[in-house]
């Protein structure tokens, strides 16, 4: 019995001198430490803690990560100082996204050290969204349509987008959402509004992740009746049986009117559709008579308000002096190509003349509206023979009062005819005797016949 007690004294003496040493080093130690778990974790950051579980005096703590499977990659945060238990923490920002990261917490005193248990977390992957806030459009009647962007959606497979608006100090109303799988425009239509100012904005989200745009306006009625002005414009393209209508509206802010006209010629309004900013409109009619004076008035509606311009007329039929100019230079075309197949015809040019005053005759289209002084004097013609012909002091030879007057012809030769020393320089005489005798310069001189018919034909 002694022997098995002093047997069992021995095997415990071994035990206690294998692990004595160990208990002995840890209580002389004076600290001990946990790993905790990582908070706030994103894209490139995360806030590791740590806690204090025994402390004697002061300890520097601190932790050491690595990405998860390279721990000869090893990163310290900074060391801080600790003097009594509790928990600690550090964040780091220089991770990668989307990465499995491999950290513990670390004590250390004067007398010795400790090392919490290790611990994982994983980055998130990069993500953003980006919405913008649109203009609003078509506001008009109580009613609009908002419109926003989506911008940017980087690492989202679909967002919920939408718009939320309110009137000063009343709840926001929420539109319709609509899911976008990418980028790019999209509207709402919102009505049932009352006339005064309304805030809206776009909104967009995606899992933890929102966006708002900025905060725009529009105003629904209320509008300055001074600025709005409508005018009716000068008819266009005015033909026989159709024009075109012209009006122009101005003072138009962030407002949709509805233009027309009311026209004189039709029991209906013609339409001319929609306009959102200063602009001319038109429209328009056909089915017209001619020669027949129109009326018509540019009319537009804004917010339930009707705004009209002046009445103005316009005729239909074309202009009187552009159809006889139209009809002139036609007919002249006309007598050309008439010209032309009378001469292609060989025709002779004696009846060429009178071929073509007979054509001018029977087909000149200002015939009918020549003047009523156009013609021949009324003594003229047929029917006032005694009018017609040669003046009455013309007449046969003989007749002293025709031809030049006396005094006309060679100095002294107040008969008339030629000069005396007209004639061949051979010619001295009638009779060619050769005698140059006064009986035959008397005889020459006297010739006068053929001086008074010489110098008829220089008075012409």
């Amino acid at each position: 019995m002694s022997r098995k007690l002093a047997s069992l004294a021995m095997v415990a003496l071994l035990v206690l001198s294998v692990v004595a040493p160990a208990a002995v080093a840890a209580q002389s130690s004076g600290v001990a430490v946990e790993t905790g778990d990582a908070e706030d974790v994103g894209v490139e950051s995360a806030t590791l803690t740590g806690n204090v579980t025994q402390l004697d005096g002061n300890a520097t703590v601190y932790f050491t990560y690595w990405e998860d499977g390279d721990d000869n990659e090893t990163t310290t945060t900074e060391e801080m100082t600790v003097s009594s238990t509790g928990s600690f923490a550090a964040t780091v920002d220089d991770l990668e996204e989307n990465t499995t990261y491999t950290y513990a917490a670390h004590a250390e005193t004067d007398n010795g050290s400790a090392v919490g248990a290790t611990e994982t977390f994983a980055t998130d992957v990069e993500t953003e969204l980006d919405v913008e806030t649109g203009d609003a459009e078509d506001v008009a009647n109580g009613s609009a349509t908002l419109t926003g962007e989506l911008d940017d959606m980087e690492g989202v497979e679909n967002a919920t987008v939408g718009f939320t608006y309110w009137m000063d100090d009343e709840n926001a109303s929420t539109t319709v959402s609509q899911t976008l799988e990418e980028t790019g425009n999209f509207s709402a239509t919102v009505d049932g509004l009352e006339n005064g100012t309304y805030q809206y904005r776009a909104t967009a989200t995606s899992g933890n992740l929102s966006d708002e745009g900025d905060v725009e306006e529009f105003t629904v009625g209320e509008v300055d009746d001074e600025e709005i002005e409508v005018e009716t414009g000068d008819a266009t393209d005015v033909t026989n049986s159709s024009a075109t209508l012209e009006g122009d509206i101005e003072g138009l802010d962030n407002e949709t009117a509805t233009v027309y006209f009311e026209f004189s010629g039709s029991n209906e309004t013609v339409e001319a559709g929609n306009v959102s900013a200063e602009a001319g409109f038109s429209a328009g009619v056909s089915g017209l008579e001619n020669n027949t004076t129109y009326t018509y008035t540019a009319y537009a509606d804004v917010n339930n308000t009707t705004y009209s311009g002046e009445a103005v007329e316009f005729t239909t039929g074309a202009d009187d002096d552009n159809e006889t100019e139209n009809e002139t230079d036609a007919f002249g075309m006309e007598v050309s190509a008439f010209v032309h197949s009378l001469l292609d015809g060989n025709t002779t040019n004696e009846s060429i003349g009178q071929q073509v005053s007979e054509f001018v005759t029977a087909n000149n289209p200002g015939a009918d509206n020549r003047p009523d002084h156009a013609g021949p004097p009324e003594d003229r013609g047929p029917g006032n023979e005694t009018e017609r012909g040669p003046p009455e002091n013309a007449g046969p030879d003989g007749d002293t009062e025709r031809g030049p007057p006396e005094d006309k012809g060679p100095d002294g030769n107040e008969t008339g005819g030629p000069p005396e020393n007209a004639g061949p320089n051979d010619d001295d005489s009638d009779d060619g005797d050769g005698d140059d005798s006064d009986g035959d310069d008397d005889a020459d001189t006297s010739d006068g016949g053929p001086g008074n018919s010489q110098g008829k034909g220089n008075g012409r």
